[in-house]
């Protein structure tokens, strides 16, 4: 709750929402880039996240995600740290160059029958025989959707990364009367954020309505990096980098085992826990 002003010359105690939300997170970000301002927007989403506090904040849909950080559909990855973004920004480098790798669904219109789920499993490399779009670590990614539905509304979507991270893209909304559907309509999750971009992702679109829907299209736009972000920007672990390459190399060739993924993930857990401890 914020105490400001409010109408007929009075106060209130019980300002609350984005329009709280968005000022008090501009002057974070201020204060982060008065630290340091070669700051890109990317670096400070990396700072964000690294700072975030998921403490004291109830929601039943709190998850680990692939590389050990709490993240919630509701609260994200937690409330901004304005002390511990500033301390990370004082000695933050530039992250690495960002690429876009781009994977196309080889299907097409797919029906999702009515009161039933649809569900399509994409294996990628992370575009790893493209060196300008070679995406290893994640940041952003996104569901291309071109859909038809006779209410948009009773359409669900979520997808799911080779670590396990279920991101909602999309909830039911009783309102949502539109027979328009979607067209090339981009969903965007960061609660893979670190993760390995590389194996086997899973889109699944929920049909609450009475009719059967549409699914026409689907694409996976993947952003990220080919060295991992530390707290110190471009650097990154060689061990880890080394093994994360053989695993994609494995995605490759389709021979990957669950047990060197396994590897992969907890060996970059230690460097992870480390950077939230800073």
């Amino acid at each position: 709750m914020i105490v400001t002003t409010d109408l007929h010359h009075a106060c209130t105690n019980t300002h609350t929402g984005t329009s709280a939300s968005a000022p008090l997170a501009a002057g974070i970000v201020a204060l982060t880039l008065e630290a340091n301002p070669d700051l890109t927007w990317r670096d400070l989403q990396h700072i964000v996240i690294r700072a975030a506090k998921p403490i004291n904040l109830r929601a039943g849909d709190w998850v680990t995600n692939g590389v050990g950080r709490n993240v919630s559909h509701s609260f994200g990855y937690g409330l901004m740290d304005a002390g511990a973004m500033v301390q990370l920004a004082r000695n933050w480098t530039t992250a690495p160059e960002q690429h876009k790798c781009r994977q196309f669904y080889p299907s097409r219109f797919k029906t999702i029958p009515h009161g039933n789920r649809l569900q399509l499993q994409l294996y990628t490399d992370g575009c790893a025989g493209s060196p300008d779009e070679q995406v290893v670590y994640l940041e952003h990614v996104q569901a291309i959707i071109t859909l038809k539905a006779p209410k948009r509304g009773d359409i669900q979507i979520y997808l799911t990364s080779p670590s396990g991270t279920r991101s909602t893209l999309l909830t039911k909304r009783a309102r949502d009367t539109s027979r328009a559907g979607f067209i090339e309509w981009a969903f965007m999750t960061t609660h893979s954020w670190g993760e390995l971009a590389a194996g086997l992702w899973t889109l699944e679109v929920d049909n609450d309505g009475w009719d059967d829907a549409e699914l026409v299209k689907w694409d996976l736009v993947m952003f990220g990096t080919v060295d991992e972000t530390t707290q110190y920007g471009g650097g990154h672990n060689s061990a880890l980098t080394a093994r994360s390459l053989a695993h994609i190399e494995e995605v490759r060739k389709g021979t990957a085992t669950s047990a060197l993924w396994r590897l992969v993930v907890s060996l970059s857990l230690p460097m992870l826990v480390l950077l939230l401890r800073l």
